[in-house]
Order: structure tokens, then C-alpha cells, then sequence
């Protein structure tokens, strides 16, 4: 719902302001909102309405005092481990009636919203959105409204339209939470099925992938929380035959929009099952393929993932010859004194650079899951 408290706050306090044509200033409206409500009578905001006589706004801003205390009563009481009543907030949320028309109205609709979703009727507060988006144009209320609209979808289990406006609204938490119930192969078949060219398959993608290029040790446990589960090599591998065999009819299919994005897991995947010249064609394949710059970023890595690994090969010599030699001369040049730490004794220059690269790709990977602003697409490994 209401992630971002401060841009949020910031929206209400803007309305009111330009709702009084400035004459209640930015401090005195937050002063207002925060204020004990022993002295929010005496307040710039409720005078200047009481003037005008301005009793819809008057009432509005009671009825919303109203619902913040009862609904911060019922928060307090969940700490009690008790089951807590919905029945205050369902009386409010039936109370509050959305008039046709009017500088308020919008005001009233999200008032609404909001009581409903406290009190739990989630269908109540789709319903309400679906009838009533098309109504305002306020951007930044709207994206208020849209978040509510977007729990409730979670909450009735439509986890792929709550994904994509987590998504579009920056929500990193609760596109975690969506993620927890979309992860695994299943998933991703039904999106590739029915949502193909969604946000929410490209998150599930990726987020599979990452799972095919865990290492086997006995204690993972992925998406299986209901039972104790030991997860094998066998597992592992056996789960990656079967993605490369799915992408392969995913991408010939042709409806998802971005196939790059398909193709490049599969080059991944197989070279984590070290077919490393399939890879490399799968990486070839890709490179004409639709898909934004990040993807393509990402494809360039597992290239070269892919071409290490051909090392020893006819395909993977010639890249060496062409531009992997570089590519290590110019780490040895990023590490200086360093390098030393990432070269064998006796070995040769190809065996240095894909011993190199074995201790840079846990650093990569280390740095992207710190940074969550780049995700998706930062680095499938």
C-alpha cells in the first residue's frame, strides 16, 4: 500500500495547500497532519476552512481523523497477539460516501479505499479502483490509490498484476513478497503461457535462473518450505535440462517481447551444464534478438561466461586469440599488485584468466544483490 511515507505525506500536504489557494502554508497543513488532535482545532488548515464555511472539507478531514484512530487502534491491539476486530473500520468504510462530482471527490474515493483495505475487504477495494481509475488524473494520487489497488490484488492472490504495479511504483518490499509466491518452473510455465510479455515473467525468469546457477550443498530448500528437502546435483542438473528444453520452446514460439532476455538464460544455462559451444551459439542467437540495454549488458557477460568455458575448443580458441587475451591483460592492469592473488603457479594465460574470472564472478555477484536498484537484469549469476 502506502510504502513511501515522505512522498506520500508530500501529496496530501500539496492538495491542501493548493486546495486554500496558499493561503494555509506547507508547515502549517503538515502540522495539521501530525499534529495532537487535542490542538489541530486551533490549526491555520481547520480555520481557513471554518471561515469559507467550507463544511465538505471539514467534514472530510474528520472523517479521516476518524479513520486513523481506528485504525491505529487496531494495530496497536495486533500486538497482543489477539485476534484483532475489523468491524469499527468496516462501519467506517461504509460510512464514507463518494460524491459524483467536486474538488473532493478524489479525496473521498481514497478515504474509501483505504477503510476498506484496512478493514480487510479486499475485493471491495478492487472493485471500487475499477470503477473509479479512469476518474483521476492527479498522477501522484494515483499512484497512492494504485498501491492500495495492488495490495489487494496480492491479497486475493493475483500476484502477477500486484508484481507489475509494485514494479512500475518502485515498491522493491512488496515485489519481494510477490516473488516469494511466483518463484519455480510452475510459475514461470503459466506466465510464459498466459502473460507472456508481462514484467512479471521477466522478474520470474530471472529469478529462476539465479536458482539453476546455485551450487548443490545439501541444505537448499527453494520454494519447497512445506517439507525438508535436500537438494542434489542430480536435482540441479536435471532442472536445467528441463529449462533449456522449455526456453528453447518459449523463444520459438515468438510471443514474449523481449527473447534476448529468454535466449541469454538459456546460453547461461548451458553453460553451467558445461555445453559450452551450444552456449556460445545460443549467445550468437541472441545478439539479433529484441531487448533493452540491460539485457544486452547481461548478454555480453555470459559470452564471455560461455566462451571461458569453450576454451580448449576450436570456438573457444579463436575468441581467446581475438579478444579474451585482452580482456585479461587488461584485469591483471585493474588489479596491479594484486593480480599475484589470482594466478596459479606454472599455469598458462588461458588457465589464469578463467582462474581470474572464477574469483571475480562471487564479486559481482556480491555487488549486485547490495545494490536492489539494479535488478532486474544486473547479472544472471
Amino acid at each position: 500500500s502506502d510504502h513511501d511515507a515522505s512522498r506520500n505525506e508530500a501529496e496530501t500536504v500539496n492538495f491542501w495547500v493548493k486546495y486554500t489557494g496558499g493561503e494555509v502554508s506547507p508547515q502549517q497543513v503538515a502540522q495539521y497532519l501530525s499534529g495532537d488532535s487535542r490542538q489541530q482545532s486551533k490549526n491555520a488548515l481547520i480555520q481557513y476552512l471554518r471561515r469559507h464555511k467550507d463544511k465538505e472539507a471539514l467534514s472530510l478531514l474528520k472523517k479521516c481523523s476518524e479513520f486513523s484512530a481506528a485504525n491505529n487502534l487496531m494495530h496497536s491491539q495486533s500486538w497482543n497477539y489477539e485476534p484483532v476486530s475489523t468491524v469499527h473500520l468496516q462501519k467506517i468504510a461504509a460510512s464514507i460516501r463518494v460524491p459524483e462530482s467536486g474538488k473532493l471527490r478524489n479525496r473521498w474515493l481514497f478515504l474509501k479505499m483505504r477503510a476498506l483495505f484496512a478493514a480487510g475487504d479486499y475485493n471491495s477495494v478492487i472493485s471500487l479502483w475499477k470503477d473509479n481509475s479512469n476518474s483521476v488524473s492527479n498522477l501522484a494520487l494515483r499512484d497512492r490509490m494504485d498501491g492500495y489497488y495492488a495490495g489487494a490484488c496480492y491479497y486475493t492472490g493475483d500476484y502477477v498484476k500486484a508484481l507489475e504495479i509494485f514494479f512500475r511504483l518502485g515498491d522493491n518490499n512488496s515485489i519481494s513478497w510477490c516473488m516469494e509466491k511466483l518463484a519455480g518452473l510452475r510459475s514461470l510455465k503459466l506466465l510464459a503461457e498466459n502473460d507472456p510479455s508481462s514484467t512479471a515473467t521477466l522478474y520470474v525468469l530471472q529469478d529462476y535462473v539465479n536458482y539453476l546457477c546455485l551450487k548443490p550443498d545439501g541444505n537448499e530448500v527453494y520454494f519447497l518450505p512445506q517439507r525438508s528437502y535436500k537438494l542434489t546435483t542430480d536435482d540441479i542438473n536435471s532442472r536445467r535440462r528441463e529449462f533449456i528444453e522449455f526456453a528453447g520452446k518459449v523463444i520459438d514460439k515468438g510471443e514474449v517481447v523481449s527473447p534476448m532476455a529468454w535466449e541469454s538464460a538459456r546460453a547461461l544455462v548451458l553453460a553451467l551444464e558445461n555445453d559450452f559451444t551450444a552456449a556460445q551459439k545460443a549467445c550468437e542467437r541472441a545478439i539479433s534478438m529484441n531487448g533493452d540495454d540491460a539485457m544486452k549488458t547481461n548478454l555480453a557477460r555470459i559470452k564471455v561466461f560461455a566462451d571461458l568455458g569453450a576454451i580448449g575448443t576450436e570456438s573457444g580458441n579463436k575468441v581467446f586469440a581475438d579478444g579474451l587475451l585482452p580482456l585479461y591483460d587488461s584485469a591483471k592492469k585493474e588489479l596491479g599488485d594484486n593480480s599475484n592473488l589470482y594466478k596459479l603457479e606454472g599455469a598458462s594465460d588461458v588457465q589464469n584468466l578463467a582462474y581470474l574470472y572464477q574469483f571475480l564472478i562471487p564479486q559481482m555477484t556480491d555487488y549486485f544483490s547490495e545494490h536492489p536498484d539494479m535488478y532486474p537484469y544486473a547479472f544472471w549469476i
